[in-house]
């Protein structure tokens, strides 16, 4: 057995999967149960700081890639306040005509950025709706998980490293030597390493400001995943997080 393959049959076992079962649509089941373990340690790994909570959520549509996981900071009186304005998001589109207007939002033609324009400033987005929204997401981390695959890796950090304040790749220790350092240092990524069943940072992940649409997009699919029970509330344990199904539960 290949020694990549030898850990994560160890990763298995420490989460209590079988080698030979369950599989998570198109991701290996190793993979998976790499995932899942980073998922147990997210918040001490990434704890948000006084006054704020962390959710996890698999797999989001950031509009730049899909990372495997992504962590969001954010207080839950700010959230259940960007809950009952009831204000939504239908695309990344419109996220960046708000942030940026209907003359100048990148990738949006002029006649159809007015339109979207139009139609968030009837359903309420004023100007501090906008500032409140973004600003609900205090910070962020997007992350890529492989076991043995860096160069796939890197190639996807490199496509959603952008939509979040940072972005790390999360391997096995045995096989983390074939991700370049030094291309983690240029986008300013941090890398996690797993060995058994103890998952810790190698390299931190640098914060990086992110403009406005991307902040409300951050939000937008904070609430997405909340009303769908997708958001797992993490605990903060200086030894554990555990993201369970009783975790997934609105703030309060």
């Amino acid at each position: 057995m290949p020694r990549h393959d030898s850990a994560a049959a160890s990763l298995l076992a420490d989460e209590g999967f079988s080698s030979s079962g369950e599989r998570r649509v198109g991701v290996p089941v190793h993979e998976t149960a790499l995932t899942n373990l980073l998922a147990r340690r997210a918040g001490a790994l990434f704890p948000p700081g006084a006054g704020r909570s962390s959710w996890l959520i698999l797999e989001p549509q950031t509009g730049f890639g899909i990372p495997d996981v992504l962590i969001v900071h954010a207080s839950t009186t700010a959230v259940s306040a960007l809950r009952s304005r009831g204000l939504r998001l239908p695309t990344l589109s419109a996220a960046r005509v708000l942030a940026n207007g209907a003359s100048s939002a990148a990738g949006v033609s002029p006649r159809y950025a007015q339109s979207l324009l139009l139609r968030s400033r009837r359903e309420g987005w004023t100007s501090s709706a906008i500032r409140a929204t973004e600003s609900v997401v205090a910070d962020s981390l997007a992350i890529e998980v492989k076991l043995s695959d860096a160069r796939r890796a890197l190639q996807q950090l490199s496509k959603f490293r952008v939509s979040t304040h940072r972005a790390a790749l999360c391997m096995p220790l045995d096989t983390s030597h074939r991700a370049s350092r030094q291309t983690l240092a240029r986008f300013g990524a941090g890398l996690l390493t797993a060995d058994g069943s103890r998952i810790s940072w190698e390299q931190p992940a640098r914060y990086n400001p992110i403009p406005t649409f991307r902040r409300l997009w951050l939000a937008e699919l904070l609430l997405r995943s909340l009303e769908t029970e997708s958001a797992y509330r993490l605990s903060a344990s200086r030894k554990s997080s555990i993201a369970v199904e009783s975790d997934r539960t609105r703030p309060s």
